[in-house]
């Protein structure tokens, strides 16, 4: 296991390198995860594979440059070359691409960067297939951004407002309890905070993607929770509606956690 940090203006990108396979594997994680994550699933991938397991911004060893703000949106531009530099640092070619919710929308969009350097997309639970109108108004609206800051000073008025949507099922109880429990420490409402408006403007075009899916014939897994109360599992069967009949939706009984050992089997097929 050794540290692969690829840095590019400023920026720096930090990746976990793992395995000795013959194949590489680019991986993202989700929100509030590290690199490591994807140590639970070493028993399939170490052998075939070499893993660039990488690490978003904000969330431990990838870091903005010393004078920018940690919640400054960086462009589609500059991911894209900091990804291209890594490729070229480390000669890689040809690899599959594999994200988990959050890193699912930094997987698309990779994709769209280089498809056709891509073997096989992998996405577990992702984001970015559909954007929510709540996450467009809070990174990319100046009120929502204010609304957001005054937020990470005064929870307890959002989670009164949510409470009371809940009453009139606007909100359900889970949604309310996974909010709750993602946004109970002023920590992790900056962490949301400093994701959201730093991946702002990195947005996939999934029609765009898709055709690229079938020019190149790309195998695409989408692997999505039964009950998942953060991303509804339809969005899976919707994404591969329309592609070619190397791609699939695979529906496992699970939540939204699908980094654990009972992705391993599915995982195993595919892999």
């Amino acid at each position: 296991m050794s540290a692969i940090v690829t840095r590019l203006n400023g920026y720096s990108l930090f990746a976990e390198k793992f395995g000795n396979g013959p194949e590489v594997l680019i991986a993202f994680h989700g929100f509030g995860q590290h690199a490591g994550i994807y140590h639970v699933f070493d028993e399939i991938l170490t052998e075939k594979y070499t893993v660039y397991s990488f690490e978003h911004f904000h969330h431990g060893r990838s870091f903005y440059p010393p004078n920018k703000r940690k919640s400054a949106p960086f462009s589609p531009a500059l991911f894209r070359s900091l990804i291209e530099t890594f490729l070229n640092e480390n000669g890689i070619e040809k690899f599959t691409l594999m994200g988990y919710s959050l890193g699912g929308k930094t997987a698309l969009f990779t994709y769209e960067c280089f498809s056709e350097k891509v073997n096989k997309l992998i996405l577990l639970a992702p984001d970015g297939i559909i954007e929510s109108g709540w996450y467009k108004f809070v990174s990319r609206n100046p009120i929502g951004e204010a609304l957001y800051k005054s937020f990470i000073r005064r929870p307890d008025i959002m989670f009164g407002i949510m409470k009371g949507m809940t009453k009139v099922k606007l909100v359900s109880q889970n949604e309310y309890k996974f909010a709750t429990g993602q946004l109970s420490s002023d920590e992790k409402r900056k962490l949301i905070y400093y994701t959201w408006r730093s991946y702002s403007l990195l947005k996939p075009h999934i029609s765009k993607i898709k055709t690229a899916i079938n020019e190149l014939k790309t195998p695409v897994f989408v692997i999505t929770g039964k009950y998942d109360h953060v991303l509804n599992a339809r969005i899976g069967e919707a994404f591969v509606n329309g592609l070619h009949a190397g791609c699939h939706h695979i529906e496992l009984i699970a939540s939204h956690d699908l980094i654990r050992h009972k992705t391993i089997d599915a995982l195993r097929e595919i892999l």
